[in-house]
């Protein structure tokens, strides 16, 4: 088993080229090798989880071949306008939108800037299952037959798992073989993302 916790602040602060934001880089992985740095080139990745920061309207990038998950963290939310589809609003109480990477999405703050977890998968090589999890206590957890990867991001509370303790904001990058429970220190909501290969 590989365990890599990376706590937020670690993670390097890079610039949008459009302007329109900051995004660090938490983890990233193929499906032959599961995790690697988040420093690996972009070609080299077949999953990858980041926070975003969106300071102002714009049109986010496009990832030809592979599908993403928005989740908003911080702030009042967004619309995001995609051709030939309707509308969709993302906010705190509707917080998750998917959708495909090649798409021209374009943003449209609704009260100010946003803090958003982006997650990416290579969708000809894997297959990802993506969970808000709340718990409060130790949980026994199953992982399912070919997770190459599961990506562990604390959103509130803390837990300890595979050993590491985490708090918010805290990201563990887990490759096989996976542990089977993990404990809750109080009320606690986690995004699980587990990439399976195809």
């Amino acid at each position: 088993m590989s365990v890599r916790k990376v706590a937020l602040e670690e993670a390097a602060r890079v610039r949008w080229r459009n302007d329109g934001g900051w995004t660090r880089e938490i983890a990233m992985g193929s499906a032959g090798a599961g995790a690697v740095d988040a420093a690996g080139a972009d070609s080299d990745w077949d999953w990858r989880i980041s926070v975003a920061e969106i300071e102002q309207d714009g049109p986010f990038s496009r990832f030809p071949g592979i599908d993403r998950c928005l989740l908003l963290l911080d702030g009042a939310g967004m619309s995001l306008r995609r051709a030939g589809q309707p509308d969709r609003t993302v906010v705190p109480s509707a917080p998750r939108i998917d959708f495909p990477g090649e798409d021209d999405v374009d943003c449209r703050l609704r009260d100010g800037p946003t803090r958003d977890l982006n997650l990416m998968w290579r969708r000809s090589r894997l297959v990802a299952s993506i969970d808000l999890v709340d718990i409060d206590e130790a949980m026994a957890w199953t992982v399912n037959p070919g997770v190459i990867a599961v990506v562990v991001h604390v959103l509130v509370g803390f837990v300890t798992m595979a050993g590491e303790p985490l708090a918010m904001t805290d990201t563990l990058v887990l490759t096989p073989p996976f542990p089977d429970r993990f404990q809750a220190g109080g009320k606690t909501r986690l995004v699980i993302a587990s990439f399976r290969s195809h």
